[in-house]
């Protein structure tokens, strides 16, 4: 009996309490726990996701496979032959090699880990987690202001000019958080805790992408709460929202970075697109930046860093993750991802014939949110900030598509 017990710990399993401890330690030492460097290649945090993989790998071959994903599976798959292609025919920096790939890695190991810990019991852990990251995230962030207008002089003035955020996957929980409140707070707190949501996240830095994610979080929740015609106007006014940011030639939204960013997504997606029709990605172990992208910089930019810099080439990829795993493997193959989110953006479309739940109505607005800040910056490519993501994923892939309907 108490070997049964120690294999199944109470309330959660040893794998799934062990990814959530992951992400806990993510949350609060940040870059000083992600790059924490072992010895040689080897970092602890990557290790210790390895030892967790290892262990859900021999579980999953030991019982089925509860979240049957095929198209991970195949988008797995065929980043498989890219980085042997990288390896063997293109014959690319093994370092380079090795760091890209881990866009895929991450998604792997997730995947697996989640499938070996997953079941409805499970599930509900899931949501509570990511509930108590999303409170845990905004009482750091303000923790994080209030010492630091005490002890850092001149803080208060630059509050809102410089990077001001906690930790990466601080940033990344408060859409969680926000995302909270929209579904399970009454309508009498809701506006004034947003209001001050609102005010800690533009006092981050990334105000630009920080307050159109926030307002796709709240509009995808106004989306999948309204009648069809007011999900048609406000579809069409948080578009014009958007136009209206990226062309108001205002320096609070269209900085350097967010300049910089639009020109190396539009050579990038013209590369993928048309050059390499959609099917065919680059591989790894390449670098991202092409001679236009380079020119742009020195001439519109004034910003040489990749050129007196030029492992930054292979280092930093395009601020949008979907569009660096498709620049990798084809922009069809990345597409793949959302293949299993089906569901999902038929509950957004017509909630209510959809058997509607607050389960459901959290992780859409959340995983919506993740999506847009994924979209903007470098997240799934890096360990400090992709098990989130993942996790939020595979949670609402196993909402929407797996979880046992109750017994009547």
């Amino acid at each position: 009996m108490q070997l049964k017990k120690l294999n199944n710990p109470h309330p959660l399993g040893y794998l799934q309490m062990s990814l959530f401890i992951l992400i806990e330690l993510l949350l609060i030492f940040d870059k000083t726990f992600s790059k924490f460097h072992l010895i040689g290649p080897l970092y602890l945090y990557d290790i210790l996701l390895i030892i967790l993989t290892l262990v859900s790998g021999f579980l999953v071959l030991k019982s089925k496979l509860i979240v049957k994903e095929w198209s991970i599976v195949v988008l797995i798959g065929v980043a498989v032959l890219y980085v042997l292609y990288s390896f063997f025919i293109l014959k690319t920096p093994t370092n380079y090699t090795v760091r890209q790939f881990a866009i895929i890695v991450y998604l792997f190991n997730i995947y697996l880990i989640f499938s070996a810990f997953i079941s409805i019991n499970a599930q509900e852990y899931n949501l509570r987690f990511l509930i108590l990251l999303g409170i845990g995230s905004i009482v750091l962030q303000i923790g994080f202001h209030a010492y630091n207008l005490i002890t850092v002089p001149g803080y208060l003035s630059r509050i809102f000019d410089s990077f001001n955020y906690y930790s990466e996957m601080g940033f990344m929980a408060l859409f969680t958080f926000l995302a909270y409140i929209l579904v399970y707070f009454g309508k009498k707190n809701k506006l004034l805790i947003i209001i001050f949501f609102l005010f800690v996240i533009i006092s981050l830095g990334h105000q630009g992408s920080a307050i159109i994610v926030s307002f796709i979080i709240i509009a995808s929740y106004l989306f999948l709460m309204s009648n069809f015609f007011f999900k048609k106007t406000l579809l069409l006014g948080t578009a014009f929202l958007v136009f209206l940011i990226f062309y108001s030639n205002s320096d609070f939204f269209l900085d350097q970075n967010t300049m910089w960013r639009i020109a190396f997504w539009k050579t990038s997606l013209s590369d993928i697109v048309f050059t390499k029709l959609g099917v065919l990605g680059h591989g790894f172990g390449i670098t991202f930046t092409s001679s236009e992208v380079l020119e742009i910089m020195r001439n519109e930019l004034k910003d040489i860093r990749f050129e007196t810099t030029p492992s930054e080439q292979y280092l930093s990829p395009m601020h949008n993750s979907f569009i660096t795993i498709a620049y990798h493997i084809g922009f069809v193959f990345m597409l793949l991802i959302f293949v299993p989110l089906k569901n999902m953006f038929l509950y957004i479309l017509n909630r209510n014939n959809n058997t509607p739940t607050l389960a459901k109505d959290f992780l859409s607005i959340t995983l919506i949110g993740l999506i847009g800040w994924s979209s903007f910056h470098v997240i799934l490519e890096l360990p400090h900030s992709s098990a989130l993501f993942w996790l939020v994923y595979f949670s609402t892939i196993y909402e929407f598509n797996h979880k046992p309907k109750p017994i009547a």
